[in-house]
């Protein structure tokens, strides 16, 4: 719960709801490192029955008592905004999300991407 609390930097109570973040798996390596394969699932399904969706995986790191000190989420945020488009075509994208989320991100990956042409 905490990690989904700021797992895009922002408060995950609003603009969220319905989103869910199911692991696919959980694999473990050497000094307490651990990676997950996450989908970042939009609310509701598509006509062919299929989710909304978009996989992630996490770079995680314990204390020595199994708490996590560092985190790293990576996923693709190209794929993520296409994703936001296709849930508001299907009506299911949260206007809120929308304007705090999705479009400033859209105005920062152009920046970034004009910057250096």
């Amino acid at each position: 719960d905490d990690i989904k609390a700021t797992h895009y930097g922002r408060d995950m109570a609003v603009g969220w709801e319905g989103w869910t973040f199911p692991y696919l798996g959980v694999y473990t390596g050497s000094d307490n490192r651990l990676i997950t394969h996450w989908m970042n699932r939009g609310p509701g399904t598509r006509k062919d029955g299929r989710y909304f969706e978009s996989p992630g995986v996490s770079f995680i790191t314990l204390d020595a008592e199994a708490r996590i000190c560092r985190q790293l989420d990576v996923f693709d945020l190209a794929h993520q905004m296409k994703l936001c488009d296709d849930l508001e075509d299907a009506g299911l994208l949260s206007p809120q999300l929308k304007q705090q989320w999705v479009l400033p991100m859209k105005e920062k990956l152009e920046r970034q991407l004009a910057r250096n042409r």
